[in-house]
């Protein structure tokens, strides 16, 4: 009896403002990874040359639970891909990468009459694939690795009907990918292992549902 009352006393806050939030949304990123860019620029460019920033599309998914009346905490899953294409002389060179990025996530959170602003970040895993294609090799050769990353946001959702609303988020991410490899073999670059690490900041809309 008393175990049951301790839990029910530990779980008043969380039912007293359950709420649940889930999202899905598309945007861009602005990402600048010095080390492939330059890797890439350095060997395969060959006057097109990789930009400092590149434009990576991003799909995400979010599921949050209302924790108390100015805090969210949840999960999200965005999936980030980018290539890259250059014509040499000895035929076509090909980059392509995605990476996978679920991070648990805590926002500070209000809400008024239609509308909903939150602010707030995590820190997860990354988990990172590529492919690349050189010239004269009509095989690719996929490589993967795991890291971490984090990321900042700011969001705000505007109601379009009782529980549906119009999602807009601006976010800063930073992401730490590891060396990829492929069965133990890794991309060489000026004698060291390529690593992929990269910074970028992103806008994203998307549609938010709200349960109670």
């Amino acid at each position: 009896m008393k175990k049951l009352l301790i839990l029910v006393l530990f779980l008043t806050p969380f039912l007293a403002y359950g709420q649940y939030d889930f999202r899905a949304s598309m945007g861009l990123n602005m990402t600048s990874s010095p080390d492939l860019r330059d890797y890439i620029n350095d060997n395969y460019s060959a006057g097109e040359r990789m930009s400092d920033f590149q434009a990576m599309v991003e799909f995400a998914g979010e599921a949050v639970y209302r924790l108390f009346p100015k805090a969210q905490a949840g999960v999200e899953i965005a999936y980030s891909l980018n290539s890259y294409t250059s014509i040499l002389l000895g035929g076509k060179y090909e980059l392509s990468y995605s990476l996978i990025s679920p991070t648990p996530v805590y926002y500070w959170y209000h809400e008024g009459a239609g509308y909903k602003f939150r602010f707030g970040g995590g820190l997860g895993p990354r988990f990172l694939s590529m492919k690349e294609t050189k010239p004269l090799i009509n095989q690719g050769k996929s490589y993967s690795s795991t890291g971490v990353g984090m990321v900042l946001k700011a969001d705000a959702a505007t109601a379009l009907s009782k529980d549906i609303y119009a999602y807009v988020s601006g976010d800063f991410r930073f992401d730490s990918g590891g060396i990829p490899s492929s069965g133990g073999e890794t991309i060489k670059y000026k004698n060291n292992d390529l690593a992929y690490s990269a910074f970028s900041f992103g806008i994203k809309l998307g549609i938010l549902y709200s349960l109670r």
